[in-house]
């Protein structure tokens, strides 16, 4: 049965399956005799790789650089099925506070102080979204702009719209507002969908179909190797 979300070109003699594991002699095989299907199929998850990375940072504002540089492809073959499968290995660790007993139970309720566990939180990628539509970052504001706010402040003792500050006192105890930066529309504000799904489980799309020719000769290729035989 196809798997949801997977692509499947279907001839008499082959199916190729866009999706998801691999043994390599199995491949080393396959290749012997349906070498041109699996390298159409391998070039069009290489692209698909290719795209996701190039534009991952198109989407989302970049921190680690991990999750946009673990996306990869592998082959798999299956009985009379090759699949590309890509995925994204970028892992991350997750640390949360949970209340645990002597025995390291979960309990109910919250206490004063609680355990902290690291918990390995795997294939992060996959959860990243981009900004919403009402995005917004911070922006630090030149010195004329700064002063002309610390004016107001002093004045009305709070910041006009559209500004924040880490703290309104200082390490000192003045009160006077310390990392304020402006508040302006974030350059990436998107739909807050994922991007995983954007890039690779509909980005796979368009590359398949510019490719479908090649891949209906490579199949056409093997199916009349096949009937030599």
């Amino acid at each position: 049965m196809k798997a949801p979300g997977t692509r499947r070109f279907v001839t008499p003699t082959a199916t190729v399956e866009l999706d998801r594991s691999l043994d390599a002699a199995i491949l080393a095989l396959a290749r012997d005799v349906a070498g041109e299907v699996i390298d159409v199929v391998e070039s069009i998850a290489a692209e698909t790789v290719e795209m996701a990375t190039r534009d991952w940072y198109t989407l989302v504002r970049k921190r680690s650089g991990r999750s946009g540089a673990g996306t990869k492809y592998r082959m798999e073959v299956k009985g009379d099925v090759i699949r590309a499968v890509v995925y994204n290995d970028a892992k991350a660790l997750a640390k949360r506070d949970v209340n645990v007993d002597a025995q390291g139970r979960l309990l109910p309720g919250r206490q004063e102080k609680a355990d902290s566990i690291v918990a390995t939180e795997e294939f992060y990628a996959y959860f990243v979204h981009t900004p919403g539509a009402l995005s917004t970052i911070a922006k630090s504001v030149p010195m004329a702009e700064y002063r002309q706010l610390m004016k107001f402040f002093r004045a009305n003792g709070r910041l006009p719209e559209g500004y924040i500050a880490a703290a309104n006192v200082d390490r000192l105890g003045r009160k006077r507002p310390v990392g304020l930066a402006r508040l302006v529309r974030n350059p990436l504000r998107s739909d807050g969908k994922p991007v995983w799904n954007k890039l690779v489980i509909k980005g796979s799309g368009p590359v398949i179909k510019r490719r479908a020719l090649d891949l209906n000769r490579a199949l056409q290729a093997a199916a009349n190797r096949f009937g030599r035989r």
